[in-house]
């Protein structure tokens, strides 16, 4: 699916300051879509509640819509940009050149894992 698949449809973005919306932004203006979100979230489980009635697309990650995709109340469809898909990416970020705190590491290493049993590609820490 191409963002011009969805222009018939009202637009949830996530805020500015998700990551994802990085990547969306320029996406969009690419496919002459410019500033059309109808919503604006800055929260996930915002987003979600006005997909789950019906008041637009939301454009996110797959991270906290488990339990819908499970069962069925939502699905995911991936976005195609040139002919490939949108990767978000996900990331712990911490000072250059020192060792991460223990409880850091150990959050960084369980994203690993999950990720990679999840099948998840270019999983690094």
């Amino acid at each position: 699916m191409t963002l011009n698949d969805c222009r018939d449809y009202p637009a949830v973005l996530p805020k500015r300051n998700f990551a994802n919306r990085e990547q969306l932004h320029p996406a969009m203006f690419e496919a002459g879509l410019g500033n059309r979100g109808r919503y604006e979230a800055g929260s996930i489980e915002l987003m979600k509640e006005l997909a789950l009635r019906g008041l637009g697309v939301a454009f996110m990650t797959r991270v906290g819509l488990e339990a819908e995709l499970d069962s069925g109340r939502l699905i995911h469809v991936p976005l195609l940009r040139n002919r490939g898909p949108i990767y978000s990416e996900l990331g712990l970020f911490a000072r250059a050149n020192t060792a991460l705190p223990f409880a850091a590491e150990v959050f960084a290493n369980g994203i690993r894992d999950a990720l990679a049993v999840a099948g998840e590609a270019d999983v690094r820490v």
